[in-house]
């Protein structure tokens, strides 16, 4: 291939257009609704000028934004300086992310298999519904996928050249990772699994990790800092305690409002209990969940358990955004069309509700076991292989997505916060996909002779 740049580039603009098309028709004018309207919020503060702040209220009282690391927020803000706020802009420079990676996981599939399993694999990232919904849905989702791509492409190299360039490069692609979202942290000790694996020695491992720890802790306590500042507490990240709690089924309304909410718990009719800053409030979260866990052990271990196939099923969400059921639904279409008849809202909203069983049915019965045949076929193929180079990039693959699982099961129950760290295995699914075809290729011609 004489000009291998415009094949790539032609497979990022096909990849992005499909997920745009797909969001177009299904979600044409997005809402700002849950976390997508902070992330949002906190990127136009940051244009005006008030630097990470959450809401500013008619009387002038100042909430900052504290609960997470601002590493997305901070992209949204320059996404807004491109093209503005609406989110009917922002929608096709998400998409444009997931071309990226579609792109990225050619050069990925490449380094695992060479050129077949390349292009299987940024093909399939490309043409695969599952990733077309959360590659374009304005949270960090997609994103992240593409920090954890370049972080496994980034291990591949130091693994073949083991430099002080090349680690240095590893650990900053990985605190940009860590940055974007505080699950991705788990790319630490991920990629500490997988040099261990490949029998790096000790202090190769140690020379790695120690910029990746440098880096990340000087702008995790900047950011703690930050907080104490402005909050009266000092923490990095909130969410910890309440995840923790969602291993009992617990649910986090009522009088653990979070912080912030409290004129809209108000208007629910809830009397919500409003903590001095979100670090305290998951403080308490967190001591209470520990001693749940304490007493319940067995419990709380079963729960995450229960967790595996949920997390496995890697289902992105509804189809049409904003609810699965009928009520929802109907609800939905009564807001945004006011003036509608009730028979018409009726029938729109019942139309939409049923268009989601097939394609939860497509996930349980289609999308879902074909990935993971693919994927484990692939695995086997690479892990099983003679050649040692390909064994080395099949255990690099998966080193990210089995620590991302294992870290997942006591803290998330959705399967849209695993979604990013499955991202890399498409390398595996490629790697199935091309030694399938090779078989079925190598059998017919031996029937043939």
């Amino acid at each position: 291939m004489k000009r291998p740049w415009i094949s790539l580039l032609g497979l990022g603009l096909l990849s992005a257009l499909a997920r745009w098309l797909y969001w177009f028709v299904v979600d044409p004018t997005p809402a700002m609704q849950g976390l997508t309207s902070k992330y949002l919020l906190v990127a136009r503060f940051l244009a005006e000028g008030r630097g990470f702040t959450l809401w500013v209220s008619s009387s002038g009282e100042v909430i900052p934004y504290v609960e997470r690391l601002p590493g997305y927020p901070v992209l949204l803000f320059f996404f807004r300086a491109l093209v503005g706020e609406e989110t009917v802009a922002l929608r096709p420079l998400h998409c444009l992310i997931g071309g990226a990676t579609s792109v990225l996981l050619v050069l990925l599939g490449r380094r695992l298999g060479g050129e077949w399993v390349g292009w299987a694999t940024g093909l399939l990232h490309a043409l695969w519904p599952p990733w077309w919904r959360s590659d374009g849905e304005l949270l960090e989702t997609g994103c992240c996928g593409l920090a954890l791509v370049l972080v496994t492409l980034a291990t591949f190299r130091f693994v073949e050249e083991r430099t002080w360039r090349r680690g240095i490069e590893l650990a900053l692609l990985g605190v940009l990772a860590a940055v974007l979202r505080p699950d991705n942290m788990i790319v630490a000790p991920a990629t500490w699994l997988a040099l261990l694996g490949l029998r790096v020695p000790s202090k190769e491992i140690a020379r790695t990790m120690l910029p990746f720890v440098v880096v990340f802790l000087t702008l995790a306590l900047s950011w703690g800092a930050r907080n104490a500042r402005v909050a009266d507490g000092f923490f990095v990240t909130c969410g910890l305690g309440n995840n923790l709690l969602q291993g009992f089924g617990e649910s986090v309304s009522g009088p653990d409002a979070p912080y912030g909410d409290r004129n809209i718990s108000a208007q629910e009719g809830h009397s919500a209990t409003y903590w001095p800053n979100p670090g305290q409030r998951d403080a308490e979260r967190r001591r209470r969940a520990l001693e749940l866990i304490r007493a319940q052990p067995v419990t709380w271990g079963l729960g995450c358990l229960k967790r595996i196939p949920v997390l496995l099923s890697l289902h992105p969400g509804p189809l049409w955004p904003g609810g699965v059921g009928l009520r929802e639904q109907l609800e939905r279409v009564r807001n945004e069309n006011p003036g509608l008849p009730r028979q018409s809202g009726a029938i729109r909203a019942a139309f939409r509700a049923l268009s989601e069983r097939p394609f939860h049915l497509l996930f349980t019965l289609g999308w879902t076991p074909l990935f993971w045949g693919l994927v484990g076929w692939g695995a086997w193929v690479g892990l099983r292989s003679g050649e040692a180079s390909l064994r080395v990039a099949a255990w690099c693959v998966g080193s990210v997505p089995f620590v991302g699982l294992v870290s997942h099961l006591p803290l998330h129950a959705e399967p849209r916060y695993f979604l990013p760290f499955a991202v890399p295995l498409m390398a595996w699914m490629g790697l199935g996909l091309a030694a399938l075809f090779r078989r079925r290729q190598h059998e017919a011609v031996e029937i043939a002779s």
